[in-house]
């Protein structure tokens, strides 16, 4: 169903019939959403619900450390929204503002140990929190660690200027569904800009971390999910169909709600797409999936 859903053919009777009455198991998974408007007050609501403990905030740096040679061909992005961050990062997954409290339910955002089981996507709960000290800032590896270091530094050292009481000035610490624990530290996702060394930067620097209790389809883009409810209501854009179903690592794990005509949205595909496909990998990419549309046609 998920090939046929991403190339964009119809679901049949039998497909829907299936994907909203089949056995499922959904006990404390997050709802999958398409609009802002429709994620933003379950999890307002929820968190409201936590009493007993204190918020603390986290603000989103970001910027474009933008060389002399390149200003002219990219001063684009140093347009801002009104919250002052970059418009090029006004659909980040990475939130502009993360309010979190203990025993709040919340979904990692990023790949932060693949041998522990640590991905985006991964379920926990905060159990705690660790004191900022910037000599403990783990050692980044990987592309541009020395430029993602400087990052993550300067916004360690921003969040204590912003919250300079000593209360406030604390990362999270989250206990994994899987069992394992792990301070959550700054992230910082620097993109390359220019052809050649040395390069400007375009980044962003948030706490990895969203409630789980509901999440857009966008946001939702990579991670992996073993339990998800999904209501497709909403949906209005070609592709949100395949990208909230294939979250979900298996049937049972996945629980759709909402009107079926969510299911058709974006059927028919994009024709260039397809035409794509075609031309790379022959027709016989739709065999199969064209003739079972025109049994039921």
């Amino acid at each position: 169903m998920l090939e046929k859903c991403r190339l964009g053919f119809p679901f049949t009777e039998k497909d829907i019939d299936l994907l909203m009455n089949h056995d499922c198991e959904f006990e404390d998974a997050p709802q999958l959403l398409c609009t802002r408007k429709e994620v933003d007050p379950i999890n307002r609501d929820k968190f409201k619900a936590i009493t007993g403990f204190p918020k603390r905030q986290y603000r989103v740096v970001d910027g474009f450390d933008c060389r002399e040679r390149h200003f002219h061909e990219f001063k684009r992005y140093f347009n801002e929204l009104p919250n002052t961050t970059l418009a090029v990062h006004e659909n980040h997954p990475l939130d502009p503002v993360v309010n979190l409290k203990e025993t709040m339910q919340v979904m990692l955002q990023v790949n932060l140990d693949i041998r522990a089981g640590l991905v985006n996507g991964s379920k926990g709960v905060i159990c705690g929190w660790e004191k900022i000290d910037l000599i403990r800032l783990p050692e980044l590896t990987g592309d541009h660690s020395d430029v993602r270091q400087h990052f993550v530094r300067n916004f360690t050292l921003e969040h204590l200027r912003l919250y300079p009481d000593a209360e406030d000035q604390f990362w999270p610490v989250v206990r994994f569904n899987n069992g394992k624990t792990r301070t959550i530290y700054p992230w910082c996702v620097a993109n390359p800009v220019g052809l050649e060394e040395p390069f400007s930067f375009l980044h962003i620097t948030q706490i990895p971390l969203v409630p789980d209790w509901a999440i857009t389809v966008h946001k939702s883009q990579g991670m992996t999910l073993e339990r998800v409810i999904v209501n497709l209501t909403e949906a209005f854009a070609e592709g949100q169909v395949y990208v909230a179903l294939s979250r979900a690592t298996s049937l049972r794990g996945l629980k759709v709600e909402g009107s079926a005509q969510g299911l058709t949205v974006g059927q028919g595909g994009n024709e260039e797409v397809r035409q794509f496909l075609a031309e790379t990998f022959g027709t016989g990419t739709f065999e199969g999936l064209e003739d079972e549309e025109d049994g039921e046609s």
